[in-house]
């Protein structure tokens, strides 16, 4: 899975409430973390940024989705009660 945030700004924004420039943070600690792959290619002149998930970062992935699904499957169920 290839992604460029240059073509999400504003869906991010949207979904999150977060602006762009404070994601770059949480994707250089990815990348650190070896759950992203980057690389640069240049398209009309101008070098863009890529970030590709890698083995490390499904296997995470797929861990914050069960944990998450745990979570939401709990509060759903203390909401309910009340």
């Amino acid at each position: 899975m290839q992604l460029s945030w240059r073509l999400f700004p504003g869906r991010i924004r949207e979904l999150t409430g977060i602006k762009l420039p404070r994601m770059y943070p949480v994707l250089r600690r990815l990348q650190k973390e070896e759950c992203l792959e980057t690389y640069d290619m240049a398209i009309d002149g101008r070098n863009r940024r890529y970030y590709k998930i890698t083995e490390n970062g499904r296997a995470q992935l797929n861990l914050y989705k069960s944990e998450w699904s745990i979570y939401s499957r709990r509060i759903s169920e203390i909401l309910g009660e009340v």
